[in-house]
């Protein structure tokens, strides 16, 4: 779980203060690490707004609640439309909530089959009808959604109770598109305190828990992502990053509680403890056959027993909870926590994998951790070159005690060894993932035009597995990745990635006339000989 990942992350030895490294693989398409960040929580939350899990289905019995909540309403509309046969409004008003179910498929705030009252029903059906295509009036539902809300206050509804939730962030939807930010964030702060202090404190019934902590998370995200993405510059800072991920590791860190006691086959869903997990092995995994073999010879026998049962259901919060995750190690790769993204990542996927769940593109995740490798890779080596540094003063600089310096020497040098294992390490499985998310995704031309995500991916790979190459000083293979790239991204338009690939191809072809002038000056010097 995170927890684990963390103490691993930080039993690991640094060195120096945090050093600006350069952004490597997938992170080169920003002009800087703080670009970066702000392009990856917009995707991150473009994603989400596609309603990404509605359009790929989990394997098996798993449904996610917003595909349950779907075919709820699909149903309560039904019904609906044979009560007001004959009626056109009615009709309008089928089609236009119908159309809605896709569009507001992550926020799938209150649902009309619930009991509430007659007037509160019948501001919120106006707040449908007027955010519908047919109005495109967001001030009218706002105003609607407020006015169901004061109702619900006025019954005595509970503030906890899912239905009040529930318009409380359709508000909070409404000031999104009204572009009325500062009300939008004051609105998900003021919940999210509100619903994670009552969960902290047990103050939550017990049938209303799963989908408070779902909300929970669902707002933490959008506070986080509202912030980065309007908030001032003093708000984008390293500091206030740093803090708004310790909000969000605390809600993790709660979901994964309720996880461990609620669900404990699914608290420590990591292979086997006598051998590291293989996660090239669970990209691989595309088949119910391949999953059930990977699934037998790594797990416990209880996680597998839950797994293989039809019957399975994974906790309702299970989309927010990786989709938290994968923000989470995003922002732990802007600050340069790269090891504790890799772990949080690996985790996510597996998840992914195993549940069939996915709140967010997989091939998205895949190619984040393989960034998060290569990004540890630069990391390390910045933390390499000053201990050479170091070994090198202790050489050069005298000593009254000889003694002293041969055991300082012995000492950072053992370090070293440590750092090179890594760099090699991280380079190897930033390279290994990069190859195994191609081969899970196909050829590029195979793949449907339309599904940008798959696309990008591919081309995502093809530059780092370029990048890495390049690296290592394989200007071979680094040529033909880089091209593909490059290719790739002229015919689906996309022109950073053109632009990036072009530059490495640039900076390859000046290492190479480099390395071949060296070579030829070492020949000359021995002819001359």
């Amino acid at each position: 779980m995170l927890k684990q990942s963390i103490k691993l992350a930080n039993s690991r030895f640094t060195i120096a203060s945090q050093t600006n490294s350069k952004i490597g693989v997938s992170l080169r398409l920003a002009s800087s690490q703080r670009n970066f960040i702000f392009k990856a929580i917009q995707f991150h939350q473009l994603q989400q707004q596609r309603g990404y899990a509605d359009t790929n289905k989990p394997a098996g019995d798993f449904k996610s609640p917003q595909e349950k909540e779907a075919e709820q309403f699909k149903a309560y509309m039904e019904q609906e439309e044979i009560k007001r046969k004959g009626s056109k409004f009615g009709k309008y008003l089928q089609y236009s909530v119908l159309g809605l179910i896709g569009v507001f498929s992550l926020l799938a705030i209150f649902q009309p089959w619930h009991s509430y009252s007659d007037d509160a029903a019948k501001s919120l059906r106006k707040g449908l009808w007027a955010e519908s295509e047919k109005e495109n009036d967001y001030m009218k539902a706002l105003q609607n959604y407020q006015e169901a809300l004061q109702h619900c206050k006025e019954e005595g509804m509970s503030q906890l109770d899912p239905r009040y939730t529930g318009i409380v962030l359709k508000i909070g939807e409404m000031y999104e598109k009204l572009q009325m930010y500062d009300e939008q964030k004051k609105t998900y702060t003021g919940l999210s305190k509100f619903l994670f202090g009552k969960l902290v404190n047990d103050q939550v019934p017990d049938e209303w828990k799963d989908i408070v902590l779902q909300r929970d998370l669902i707002v933490m995200n959008r506070i986080i992502t509202l912030t980065l993405e309007k908030g001032s510059g003093e708000s984008k800072s390293n500091a206030n990053i740093d803090r708004l991920m310790k909000e969000l590791l605390d809600r993790i860190r709660f979901a994964e509680g309720r996880v461990k006691r609620e669900w404990p086959m699914l608290a420590d869903v990591h292979a086997n403890d006598e051998k590291e997990l293989d996660i090239t092995q669970v990209i691989a995994m595309k088949t119910k056959a391949q999953k059930k073999k990977f699934v037998e010879e790594n797990l416990p026998k209880e996680t597998v027993k839950f797994i293989e049962s039809w019957t399975t259901s994974w906790p309702a919060f299970t989309p927010e909870l990786i989709s938290s995750r994968d923000l989470y190690a995003t922002l732990a790769m802007f600050l340069n926590k790269n090891e504790l993204a890799v772990n949080i990542l690996k985790s996510n996927i597996l998840w992914m994998k195993l549940s069939g769940c996915e709140p967010i593109f997989i091939g998205t995740a895949i190619s984040n951790l393989a960034s998060a490798y290569y990004l540890n890779m630069e990391k390390h080596e910045v933390i390499s070159t000053q201990i050479n540094f170091r070994i090198k003063h202790l050489l050069e600089k005298s000593f009254k005690k000889e003694q002293y310096r041969q055991e300082e020497v012995v000492k950072w040098r053992r370090i070293l060894e440590v750092e090179n294992n890594i760099i090699e390490s991280s380079s190897k499985q930033s390279e290994s993932v990069y190859k195994a998310l191609i081969d899970l995704l196909g050829d590029v031309k195979k793949i449907d035009p339309k599904d940008e995500l798959a696309i990008s991916c591919v081309a995502m790979s093809n530059f780092g597995l370029g990048v890495v190459y390049l690296h290592r000083g394989d200007y071979e293979q680094s040529s033909v990745y880089l091209n593909n790239a490059k290719k790739i991204g002229s015919e689906f338009g996309l022109p950073q990635l053109v632009e990036k690939s072009t530059y490495e191809i640039e900076k390859l072809r000046i290492q190479k006339l480099k390395l071949n002038s060296t070579i030829d000056e070492k020949t000359s010097k021995k002819i001359s000989l």
